[in-house]
């Protein structure tokens, strides 16, 4: 497969199976979809050990902030990257 920006789109929307893709294209899209997850992570984590750290202060700046937002949007991600390999299968 060439390199070109075609097939990089199309190995990562899962339309060429990763196992017949070109390595480079197949390595840049993990290192994407795992730097999305990761930095869900992060924001969850930090927001927890902010609040801890800062109970009182942190109502005065930012309020009630539902956290659960934080964790919908990493199962939402979740969802979709594992419903975009499901259809590719």
């Amino acid at each position: 497969m060439d390199l070109n920006l075609k097939s990089f789109v199309e190995v990562f929307s899962f339309e060429v199976s990763w196992l017949e893709a070109n390595l480079l294209w197949v390595f840049l899209s993990s290192v994407i979809y795992l730097t999305i997850i990761g930095f869900f992570l992060n924001a969850i984590r930090l927001s927890i050990e902010f609040e801890y750290k800062n109970r009182l202060e942190r109502k005065k700046i930012y309020g009630n902030f539902f956290k659960g937002v934080l964790f919908i949007g990493l199962i939402t991600a979740l969802i979709v990257f594992g419903l975009s390999i499901n259809s590719r299968f």
